[in-house]
């Protein structure tokens, strides 16, 4: 017998074993290596991957930066698998620190992007990233931690390099001089295909009578640092997503000798703001009306969707009241309300609502049709109330209790009569048996 249980215990041992290291995870850092000029900004991404066919659902993490050498410009979560966010990116020292949720089913592959960290490089020398801290956890009921490796990124900040001014070589008197014509720099916005109001501009760069072909670019937004441009060949330069009003482009076109040739183009984006719903503070119980409020651009219409994260078809209060009940699926729109002069609005959902989780997000258009990015997906829960709480108790008294009662006092009155018609048939028959002998004896 202890043969047998030490036998099970090592194949349990060993079951265990293997399988956290197949349901293992890792946290990575991208790119893994960069050179940046001092004064220059660039991007790091921070990835999650899994290695079987089990998910993840939740994730954390402090990512470590020499701020003599490194300054954070901004912390993004654009296309995050992440879809709660219980401590969202942010600045803490000389660190970055997240930790979110990812909902049923959670995720499972190679590369899911959890956020993006923009520096800008400070001093020259090197500068590394790493994990100071992080967890990876299993979507397995038990919140195991699976993360078995985290990425680095090594940094090497060179001196930002020094402006060649094109010295004029001058010629004898007697040399004939050749009038070349003087480089042409040009900035055109390219026209949209469609009338859309976008949060971004696209420019052609044309640059003529050059005697050395240009190489790179470096660009500037609103007197903000410069960025190096690479042109694919198109010469068609995108720029990144900016906020509503006026904005400034300044270009530096760099040729092969490394002589600059400087210009601007003055342009302005008008296109709708994201909503911003904001719920913290309400406490939520079955039956109560839904209030949503937030901020969207002013003056424009804001359209609510909502969607249930929990089929509650089959409740018994819902059953019982007969109230319609909401089935899980995809987001349908609950309503729409217009954005006060400030940008604030407040939506009131018109039925009460009932208790379980849902999803909300908005979305502003205009009276043209244009509609803006939708706004981040908020959760909620509504809780049960205690009317609701008593009349679940009460009829799940009645079917768990009662009528398996009546069920067993309905099978012993059948036993009963069973046995009582058995008793009267075997004393009618007995009662026969003596008349019998006493005939016999007369």
């Amino acid at each position: 017998m202890k043969l047998k249980i030490f036998i099970i215990t090592i194949f349990m041992l060993s079951f265990l074993a293997f399988g956290q290291k197949a349901n293992a995870a890792s946290l990575s850092l991208t790119p893994s290596n960069y050179s940046p000029n001092v004064g220059d900004t660039f991007t790091v991404s921070v990835f999650v991957s899994t290695t079987s066919d089990k998910a993840i659902n939740a994730i954390s993490g402090k990512i470590s930066y020499p701020a003599d050498k490194l300054s954070i410009v901004s912390l993004s979560k654009a296309n995050s698998i992440v879809n709660v966010w219980t401590t969202e990116p942010v600045k803490e020292g000389d660190t970055v620190h997240y930790e979110g949720i990812v909902l049923n089913p959670g995720y499972n592959g190679t590369k899911g992007k959890i956020t993006t960290i923009t520096f800008k490089a400070k001093t020259s020398g090197v500068a590394n990233l790493n994990f100071s801290s992080a967890s990876v956890l299993a979507n397995d009921g038990f919140g195991t931690n699976v993360l078995d490796k985290t990425g680095t990124v090594n940094i090497t900040i060179k001196k930002a390099p020094s402006t060649i001014v094109a010295t004029p070589i001058k010629t004898p008197a007697k040399t004939p001089v050749v009038n070349l014509p003087e480089p042409i720099f040009t900035i055109t916005p390219v026209p949209t295909l469609v009338e859309i109001e976008l949060p971004y501009k696209k420019f052609n760069f044309t640059v003529s009578n050059t005697i050395t072909p240009i190489i790179s670019y470096n660009i500037s937004i609103d007197k903000g640092s410069f960025v190096i441009w690479n042109d694919d060949g198109t010469g068609i330069y995108t720029t990144p997503e900016l906020l509503s009003g006026e904005h400034t482009l300044t270009v530096e076109a760099i040729d092969n000798d490394g002589n600059k040739l400087i210009n601007s183009a003055n342009f302005k984006i008008a296109t709708l703001l994201k909503p911003v719903i904001k719920m913290s503070g309400q406490v939520l119980r079955d039956g109560d009306f839904l209030v949503i409020s937030g901020n969207a651009s002013p003056n424009e219409n804001v359209n609510i969707f909502i969607k249930s994260q929990l089929d509650n078809s089959d409740n018994i209060y819902n059953t019982l009241l007969g109230k319609t009940s909401y089935v899980a699926g995809d987001f349908e729109q609950a309503g729409t309300v217009l954005a006060d002069k400030n940008g604030l609005f407040t939506f009131v959902n018109n039925d009460r609502i009932k208790h379980g989780i849902y999803s909300i997000y908005a979305i502003s258009k205009t009276d043209n049709n244009i509609e803006s990015k939708p706004s981040e997906t908020v959760v909620i829960s509504i809780q049960r109330n205690m009317y609701q709480k008593i009349i679940t108790f009460v009829f799940r008294g009645l079917v768990f209790f009662l009528l398996p009662l009546i069920g067993l006092l309905t099978i012993l009155k059948l036993i009963t009569a069973f046995f009582s018609k058995i008793y009267n048939i075997f004393k009618r028959h007995k009662e026969n048996s003596i008349q019998e002998i006493n005939k016999t004896n007369i």
